[in-house]
């Protein structure tokens, strides 16, 4: 059986945490089309880095478009802000759908779309047909590893997870969620304000 091989591509925006995309890259490369994978059988897809963008959009011929993480720019300043999953659901790729995000500012990101999106508080990672979405920096592995086991079962995201020595958390245990409350939620984007307004 030959594996079948996923381009990947990644959009990168000004401000992105490395975690962001390069923890889910790194998962992603136990599984590299370019590189020996050492399981029996071979695992049904492996991946290949096809573009690192900086642009809002990728190729439409990848197989797999990872847009990591969360934009806090000085237009928090002003009131708005953006977010990886604002640009997609100004684009209409969360209409309907259920999704999650990064907890400290979840009330911020989500004001302008409950009526559009179901999204979800407590959650590491949601997935809903062909749309996954993570919580905070470190959940975008999580929820790599719960899409490798998605595609390809349990014994090869055990592969990846033992090669990286990386323990991930389900998808409901999420202790975020309730750390950070709507106080601490209204301190952070305060003091957001105040630092970029500084600038």
């Amino acid at each position: 059986m030959s594996s079948q091989v996923l381009k990947v591509a990644i959009c990168l925006y000004p401000g992105v945490q490395l975690l962001d995309f390069s923890g889910p890259l790194d998962l992603l490369g136990f599984l590299s089309a370019s590189t020996p994978v050492f399981t029996t059988p071979p695992p049904p897809y492996l991946f290949a880095l096809t573009q690192l963008s900086t642009e809002d959009t990728v190729a439409a011929s990848c197989g797999l478009a990872i847009k990591p993480g969360s934009t806090y720019a000085q237009e928090l300043a002003a009131g708005t802000q953006y977010d990886v999953l604002l640009i997609l659901q100004q684009a209409g790729l969360l209409k309907g759908k259920r999704a999650t995000t990064n907890k400290s500012l979840f009330n911020i990101i989500t004001a302008d779309s409950k009526d559009e999106v179901q999204w979800v508080h407590k959650a590491r990672w949601v997935e809903d047909g062909n749309v996954w979405t993570a919580s905070g920096v470190a959940a975008g592995m999580d929820m790599t590893i719960a899409f490798i086991t998605h595609l390809s079962g349990p014994t090869v995201a055990a592969y990846v997870t033992s090669g990286a020595e990386y323990s991930a958390c389900e998808k409901d245990n999420d202790p975020f969620a309730e750390i950070w409350s709507d106080e601490a939620q209204r301190k952070i984007a305060e003091s957001f304000a105040t630092a970029l307004g500084a600038l």
